[in-house]
């Protein structure tokens, strides 16, 4: 569906996709503020758009915070999309066998 061809009550923030930028270090102190942006994305229905494109450095912590989130999206039936490859991000996945249940690539 175009979004301009969509009526009103379907261009509601609801239906739309959250994106969410993510900042150049992830790790356990941002997690907090990264765990109240997703689990609000979920309670509003919203799918997810997570823009990695400025990540330089991410840790375990966040990378299972964005595993557990999938999974709850998943179960909801809302989508986890991935704006931009990242060799920061898609490392740490590769390392920990998660990329491919990220759906993570590797940057070419």
């Amino acid at each position: 569906m175009n979004i301009k061809d969509a009526t009103p009550r379907e261009q509601s923030p609801r239906n739309q996709p959250l994106v969410i930028h993510c900042e150049e270090y992830l790790n356990i102190f941002a997690a907090n503020e990264y765990y109240t942006k997703l689990k609000t994305a979920l309670a509003n229905g919203q799918s997810i758009i997570l823009d990695i494109t400025k990540v330089e450095r991410i840790d375990a912590a966040m990378l299972q915070l964005f595993c557990s989130f999938q999974i709850s999206a998943h179960k909801q039936g809302l989508t986890v999309e991935w704006k931009s490859s990242n060799d920061a991000v898609f490392s740490l996945a590769k390392l920990t066998d998660l990329h491919e249940y990220l759906n993570l690539h590797a940057v070419n």
